[in-house]
């Protein structure tokens, strides 16, 4: 029985003037179909077009209200050939592939050559028919898009292909850019995760069933001249959440999840080296004298500016986010071994100048001390040390009254040191009198000399375990 003539398709036209002899295995009579592409085409076009296969065919074949129409299969594949580039602040990456979607629309069979049908081409063994361009406005095509891009796709090139059984192959490459959820913790040793995740936006759950063609429906190609900043270790594919496209009412799909790891290069030549090399310069300073301050100060607070720098640069690449970074983390630790060399330099220059105070206290006491004695008056003795005690006892003895007496000097030696009294602890200041408290007036402690030696035997040794510590803590942060 013959269907209406307002729903006649290229099948229902072979089927009627095709003619076969079984027997012979021949065809009997005229060839049958479309002799061009271009009349192959205009046959396909129908006010049923942007129906899909099976619900077209069933409005064909029966008109049962309420009836279920199963959804049509959906085959897809990609093509990863590599990243372009990726924008960390925008979280965006920029992916070159070929996007494969092949469905079967029984309303585009035709007879092949060796079954009658007129079109035949040497360079489709198959006899296909190729077209340039995309089907859209000849025949149906599923009604997919990708949900997470960041721009609308604009294909490259694009080729789609007919077979004789209603097979339609439909191939494009495209340059997508997609949105992406980064996570930069690790940088510039991180690894990240990039989805392409398409989702139904005309034809859902009950309308098509997305499959992947093949294991994963992805293929790793060649990626010469793609990004010299990342590699592609994996394409995963799985089924994808409806949530994730807010289609929660039948909106399944599918989601290709491509893996990338960051070549470090770029980032330990030129921002890992060079904050290492400041703060070696920086070490370098306690071996220059305390007193030429303009050389101590200026170095470490060029070496300060030089991580800010730094640092700044590396925060211009990623996003503002409250996440941490492991190259920031490692700038900013080097910022403060630069700052303990200048705080180093200024407690050891006060350290001086508190010694120098302790030093003028004391001669200011020794003077004074001299002052309110006066001259000594001994008998001339033989060249005897006299210590301060006999000295007063033969000031304060009777003297033979025809005794000649002379003033002269006499060492004095107490095995007693003097202590200061309380003017002199007064004029030591506050940092000297605890010198003073934790040492002795003429040796005080801790001195400048004790901050330089000790920063110059332990600055290295801390940085190189404060840097072995932060790489290990790679196995701790996760992506």
């Amino acid at each position: 029985m013959l269907l209406p003539t307002h729903h006649a398709t290229l099948l229902e036209l072979l089927l009627v003037t095709a003619s076969w002899a079984p027997a012979s295995g021949t065809w009997s009579g005229p060839c049958v179909g479309p002799r061009t592409f271009t009349e192959a085409r205009a046959q396909w076009l129908s006010e049923w077009q942007h129906t899909r296969p099976g619900l077209a065919m069933h409005n064909w074949t029966t008109n049962v209200p309420g009836t279920i129409v199963p959804p049509d299969d959906v085959m897809v594949e990609i093509v990863v050939y590599g990243i372009q580039s990726i924008d960390n602040v925008n979280q965006v990456a920029t992916i070159d592939l070929i996007h494969r979607t092949s469905w079967t629309d029984p309303r585009l069979r035709f007879r092949p050559a060796s079954e009658g049908g007129c079109f035949t081409n040497p360079w489709s063994p198959e006899g296909e028919l190729g077209y340039d361009g995309t089907p859209e406005g000849n025949v149906w095509t599923p009604g997919v898009a990708v949900m997470n891009d960041d721009q609308p796709t604009k294909p490259i090139y694009s080729g789609w292909w007919v077979y004789p059984s209603g097979s339609v192959w439909w191939a494009k490459k495209v340059q997508l850019k997609v949105k992406c959820n980064f996570n930069f913790a690790n940088l510039p040793y991180d690894s990240q995760k990039c989805p392409i995740r398409l989702i139904g936006w005309r034809d859902v759950a009950y309308d098509i069933t997305l499959k992947f063609k093949g294991e994963g429906g992805s293929v790793a190609g060649k990626s010469e001249g793609m990004s010299t900043e990342w590699d592609i270790t994996n394409v995963t594919g799985r089924l994808a959440n409806p949530e994730d496209s807010g289609f929660l009412w039948g909106g399944e799909g599918l989601q290709w999840d491509i893996h990338l790891k960051r070549k470090p290069t770029y980032f330990e030549r030129y921002n890992l080296m060079p904050a290492v090399m400041i703060v070696f310069t920086t070490y370098l300073s306690f071996y220059i004298s305390r007193y030429a301050v303009p050389a101590r100060v200026a170095i470490v607070m060029i070496s300060l500016l030089g991580l800010i720098n730094l640092s700044g640069g590396v925060r211009g690449l990623l996003p503002r986010t409250d996440r941490g970074c492991w190259l920031l983390s490692f700038i900013e630790m080097s910022q403060y071994f630069v700052l303990y060399a200048g705080v180093e330099y200024a407690c050891a220059n006060m350290l001086t100048r508190a010694e120098a105070r302790i030093k003028s206290a004391l001669q200011k006491q020794d003077k004074r001390e001299k002052e309110e004695r006066g001259p000594l008056k001994v008998r001339r003795t033989s060249t005897q040390v006299l210590t301060a005690t006999e000295v007063m006892l033969q000031n304060d003895a009777e003297t033979d009254p025809n005794e000649t007496t002379q003033e002269v000097s006499v060492q004095i030696q107490d095995d007693n040191k003097p202590r200061a009294d309380d003017q002199t602890r007064d004029e030591f200041g506050r940092l000297g009198r605890l010198m003073v408290f934790l040492g002795s007036e003429t040796n005080p402690v801790p001195r400048d000399e004790h901050f330089d030696i000790f920063s110059r035997y332990a600055f290295v040794p801390v940085y190189a375990i404060v840097v072995g510590v932060m790489y290990t803590q790679f196995d701790t942060i996760t992506d």
